[in-house]
């Protein structure tokens, strides 16, 4: 038998997560942990408000209902992701970030004002690594004058993520007479439809219109999606803590670089724990990739593992269990096979 424990955690982020939904002030979720007498295995369960379906609170009770009819119940994504980790731990080996691993920077807002000038030592560092990421899906206008900024100064190219915000138009807007060489790509640069091949139908009419190639991200988290090829898509991104299991993250990574598709892994404001375990999957797969994992910068410590090269306080489960209930429930062992 194995005895699966859910730990609570509670972290503030720094400065505070603005989203579509609303602002986001801490990141709740879990630390699970599968144990047997010989060994254990840990992941994390976060889900992210605005993004994710299912909320913190309730996976506990997700869970029960999965145990108690695991072939009739579907484990949420986030849940998903986190038992599969712990089983991969359990059962062949800690997945840990490597300690060379490379990510994209993600800019901030303050980082892009124009009064303001670009810190030396930041730009040397992005220059160093050849690319950076630019939050953009507001006003057309204001986000072309801050990416035209941006490109008078850094060398390198930008990957640009619009979040489903804009309509067709505002996105022709956006895109007109850009320099596309120094772009890599434009993520969901469409609102969403719940008609996917309208959708589908559109980005590739933006790309005809444009020639600028575009990612596919929140599109990949929705509920049974499958890759198809269209023109002008470039780039998948798989967040695992949104899509699913490693086994279902792994699937679409082998099948899109099948494709010769780019694929970039990346974090959903998870705790050090879950971050290093996504970059450990982003090294086997895509090891040559800046991973998307730019996301840890906002805590003020890490969580049961620290980051490599952090120096920022780490909380053990000794401190975390000293203010925290814990959840537990036994597993048989023929359910790791499900996940």
């Amino acid at each position: 038998m194995i005895i699966l424990t859910l730990f609570p955690y509670q972290l503030d982020l720094f400065p505070e997560l603005k989203l579509a939904s609303g602002t986001l002030q801490r990141r709740n979720g879990w630390l699970v942990r599968l144990q047997d007498e010989h060994s254990e295995g840990w992941g994390e369960i976060a889900p992210l408000p605005g993004f994710s379906q299912e909320r913190a609170q309730d996976i506990p009770e997700r869970l029960a209902q999965w145990l108690e009819n695991p072939q009739q119940v579907e484990l949420p994504p986030s849940a998903s992701f986190g038992l599969s980790a712990a089983v991969n731990e359990l059962l062949q080996a800690e997945l840990t970030a490597p300690a060379d691993i490379q990510c994209c920077p993600l800019l901030l807002k303050d980082q892009l004002l124009v009064d303001k000038p670009f810190d030396p030592q930041l730009l040397q560092h992005w220059t160093e690594l050849g690319e950076v990421k630019l939050k953009v899906g507001n006003d057309p206008s204001e986000d072309r004058q801050k990416l035209l900024q941006l490109l008078q100064y850094f060398p390198g190219k930008v990957r640009l993520d619009a979040n489903q915000q804009w309509t067709f138009e505002q996105a022709l807007q956006f895109a007109k007479d850009l320099p596309l060489q120094r772009i890599s790509f434009i993520e969901e640069p469409l609102q969403n439809f719940s008609d996917t091949e309208r959708m589908y139908a559109q980005l590739q009419a933006f790309y005809q219109k444009t020639a600028m190639h575009f990612a596919l991200d929140e599109t990949v988290q929705q509920s049974g999606f499958k890759l198809q090829m269209l023109q002008g898509l470039r780039t998948l991104v798989i967040k695992p803590t949104l899509v699913g299991s490693i086994s279902r993250c792994c699937s679409l990574a082998e099948q899109a670089l099948q494709q010769q598709l780019q694929v970039i892994f990346s974090s959903s404001f998870e705790s050090s724990l879950a971050v290093g375990q996504i970059a450990a999957m982003a090294q086997h797969l895509v090891p040559h990739e800046l991973a998307g994992l730019d996301t840890l910068r906002r805590f003020d410590c890490d969580l049961l593992r620290p980051w490599p090269g952090s120096k920022k306080r780490l909380i053990d489960l000794a401190e975390l269990t000293e203010t925290t209930e814990q959840h537990s429930f036994l597993l048989e062992p023929e359910l790791l096979d499900l996940l």
